[in-house]
């Protein structure tokens, strides 16, 4: 009797996937992760580097992007195969576009408004994680 060691993979991931669906990494916990990701990259350009707000929350926004991603490819296809990392990357930045520009606005016009650029990167941050919910259940992804 030989042992079907595909049907194996195929079921495994089955249940990686349904792993991924599953609540103990839900989009909140990797919104937080991606949040965190978005305040160092906002602070770094801004604090460090000197860079304005617009451009600053741009980059934090796409960061925040590609971890919210990035961790999902992980959790619901880790054995696909690197490659197939990159073919889904632009299309979901391309979902992520108006979150990331709406961010970019809010930081701006709230900073004109009076608020600190951090806060006002930080709001805008919010902002742009609620867009990107969507932009990751339009990919396939559960979100809870």
């Amino acid at each position: 009797m030989a042992l079907d060691l595909d049907s194996g993979l195929t079921l495994d991931r089955h249940r990686m996937s349904d792993a991924a669906q599953a609540d103990p990494l839900s989009y909140r916990t990797i919104a937080a992760i991606a949040l965190l990701a978005h305040m160092t990259v906002l602070w770094l350009l801004g604090e460090v580097f000197g860079s304005g707000l617009a451009w600053a929350q741009t980059i934090a926004a796409i960061a925040a992007c590609i971890t919210i991603y990035g961790i999902k490819q992980m959790l619901a296809y880790r054995r696909r195969g690197p490659w197939r990392w990159y073919l889904g990357l632009l299309p979901f930045l391309g979902s992520c576009w108006l979150g990331i520009l709406g961010s970019v606005l809010l930081a701006t016009w709230l900073t004109r408004e009076g608020l600190d650029w951090f806060a006002a990167g930080t709001c805008a941050a919010f902002v742009g994680l609620w867009w990107n919910q969507g932009a990751v259940e339009r990919h396939g992804w559960s979100t809870h």
